[in-house]
């Protein structure tokens, strides 16, 4: 019997960082460095998930390029490209970006145009991959149609990643086939509709968007933490003081991380909550999307530090 694994329908792409060493001067060239590393939501997710020491089946696409060559070079002994399709005459997908000297990203281009070949039918031929997990993570970076067929076909617990404001309306039919949706603050707002102020419209849009159909929320918070949250609970979980934050990028995907390897040991929500941010927290202490210190070990270290704050006193500090 094939042990228990994790689904991951999503984006791999390459990502491409500039990090500014001095403050940006727009429109001219700043001093600083240049890194490159597989990313991609999808394959964040996936490849923390796998760090972590959680086996993941990814259902992906990689161009016939050369980096799509170097990018399945590059998979962790627990993620599983093998389902992944390369298509043919095709670019894979690349993220550009420019970070400040904070670590702040400041600018992002992405071309995932290579995400059109995760069709309905690939989506059909990997059916068994999906129903025999222990649940499926997906991301707005698909097509709206593989989202749908995900969400109608999938009978096992589906998660979301809501992306960015531009592509989260792609996950609006599928709303209410999900377990847990992970926005963050400003895309929260523009799916609920409600402006994100203060604590009172903060709770007001989480509300709007349950209504739409998700069991739980997950929403990134930046510096402030993360909050989970179901339409009985709303639990807030601070960034641990004195984290020496790096890069920012690819925080959201830890977080999302984090909080399904809390699912996959069947943890509480408290405990996912906690996992997510002290993943989140070990991301941004690297430069890397994903970091290279990410473990299981350092993350239940972490986590074990970590407090709730069930009266979200510090979310609007």
């Amino acid at each position: 019997m094939k042990k228990p694994y994790v689904a991951v329908v999503g984006g791999t792409n390459i990502d491409i960082g500039g990090f500014s060493s001095k403050p940006i001067v727009p429109s001219d060239s700043n001093p600083g460095t240049v890194r490159m590393c597989p990313g991609g939501v999808g394959h964040n997710i996936a490849d923390n998930l796998a760090r972590l020491g959680v086996p993941v089946v990814m259902l992906t696409a990689f161009g016939d390029d050369y980096f799509g060559k170097l990018l399945q070079s590059g998979e962790s002994c627990n993620l599983d490209l093998s389902k992944a399709i390369i298509a043919r005459n095709s670019n894979s997908g690349i993220y550009l970006y420019v970070s400040d000297c904070k670590g702040d990203m400041q600018v992002a281009i992405n071309d995932m145009s290579i995400m059109e070949a995760i069709s309905e039918d690939y989506i059909m031929n990997n059916l068994d991959v999906l129903n025999n997990s222990e649940f499926v993570i997906i991301e707005a970076n698909l097509p709206k149609t593989a989202i749908d067929l995900v969400s109608k076909v999938c009978t096992k617990p589906i998660i979301a990643d809501t992306v960015s404001t531009i592509k989260a309306p792609k996950l609006n039919d599928a709303m209410r086939a999900l377990k847990l949706l992970k926005p963050n603050m400003l895309e929260l707002g523009f799916l609920s509709g409600t402006a994100v102020r203060d604590e009172a419209s903060f709770r007001k849009a989480c509300r709007a968007l349950l209504e739409k159909g998700p069991e739980s929320l997950l929403v990134s918070a930046g510096s402030a933490g993360a909050v989970f949250c179901t339409k009985d609970k709303m639990i807030h979980c601070p960034v641990l003081a004195g984290t020496d934050v790096k890069n920012t990028t690819g925080a959201g995907d830890s977080l999302m991380a984090g909080f399904a390897y809390g699912m996959f040991r069947k943890l509480d929500s408290e405990g996912c909550l906690k996992h997510a941010m002290a993943a989140a927290q070990i991301n941004t202490m690297s430069c890397n999307t994903v970091s290279e210190n990410m473990s299981g070990e350092l993350i239940s270290n972490i986590a074990g530090e970590i407090e709730i704050d069930e009266e979200l006193s510090g979310l609007f500090r």
